[in-house]
């Protein structure tokens, strides 16, 4: 008698513990002993209890912001305060493609903007500040849609010297 109880209140265990609810604005990314299964939700989602597990991919729009120090070409420190939108379209792809989509995303922001003031001289900066901004946007734009995400918007909140 005593087993029974056991085996049954592992079973329920196991059964409660598989079932998910991702909201309307989440979705799971469903593993099976490692490999990519498929994109679930939203509702009720059942996974085999130690088999499968679920990374969970949030749709809706997020908004970060970096603060990135450089130098120009006249040898002057500058830093750049930068907010950036973006949200997740595939996140099969968001999952699969990159390990840390946020470091990722910043990385490329990072290298497009070593590239773009180390050609710039300090007083260029803040009057071209819209252009720089264009320029972000556009590589970034391009390179992050391989990563099954959608840029919303970058803008340079403030450029001074460092």
């Amino acid at each position: 008698m005593f087993c029974l109880l056991v085996l049954f209140l592992t079973s329920l265990s196991l059964t409660i513990s598989s079932l998910r609810f991702p909201s309307e604005h989440t979705r799971l990314a469903v593993f099976r002993l490692g490999k990519f299964i498929d994109v679930r939700g939203p509702g009720l989602v059942f996974l085999i209890p130690l088999i499968e597990r679920a990374v969970v991919v949030d749709l809706r729009e997020q908004e970060r912001r970096l603060s990135w120090q450089g130098t120009t070409r006249d040898q002057s420190q500058v830093s750049v305060d930068l907010l950036w939108r973006y949200q997740v379209v595939d996140p099969a792809t968001s999952i699969l493609q990159v390990g840390n989509l946020e470091a990722g995303i910043e990385g490329i922001i990072e290298t497009v903007l070593r590239r773009l003031i180390s050609d710039m001289v300090r007083m260029d900066l803040r009057m071209n500040r819209r252009w720089i901004e264009g320029e972000v946007e556009t590589e970034l734009g391009e390179k992050i849609r391989n990563f099954g995400t959608g840029l919303r918007r970058v803008e340079i909140q403030e450029i001074h010297k460092g």
